[in-house]
């Protein structure tokens, strides 16, 4: 049975996740470092190639206002920064690892379908490498169920 998967859920989920006192607890205890008045730093991995232009001119864009606005509502009323990292970007993935080793991100989201760069780069080298304390999610654009090899990345 396919997984459905909408970004309306999406940002209704986080809201009221990050809305009721056990979640707020539970962000503290996910992010213990940081206090109640600091912001938490995210990296948001992606793969965006634009239908025009190219990659250095033409900014990221999803025809998903659902998508957009969750990641708004998480910056404005949630304390969380969002550093986007597009990996079809030569040399974006090699900056994102070192910068997930340097411990600048609590926290790491990849946007893609399943076996798409962003997933394959996510469970295959992101996941397993990095630091213990570092926590990872998978935001699946697409309704397609998981795949049997979740654990590769589709190798």
């Amino acid at each position: 049975m396919p997984i459905c998967f909408s970004s309306r859920i999406f940002v209704l989920s986080i809201v009221l996740c990050l809305s009721f006192p056990p979640c707020a607890q539970l962000q503290r205890q996910v992010f213990p470092r940081r206090g109640d008045s600091e912001r938490i730093p995210v990296a948001l991995l992606f793969w965006y190639v634009p239908d025009h232009g190219d990659l250095d001119t033409v900014p990221p864009y999803w025809h998903d206002p659902g998508f957009r606005g969750a990641m708004r509502i998480l910056h404005l009323e949630h304390k969380i920064d969002t550093v986007w990292f597009n990996i079809a970007r030569d040399g974006v993935s090699r900056e994102l690892e070192q910068s997930i080793k340097d411990g600048n991100f609590a926290f790491v989201l990849s946007k893609g379908c399943w076996h798409t760069p962003s997933d394959k780069f996510m469970r295959s080298t992101i996941i397993p490498n990095k630091p213990p304390n570092v926590k990872t999610g998978i935001f699946p654009a697409c309704s397609s169920p998981p795949p049997d090899d979740e654990g590769t990345g589709g190798r």
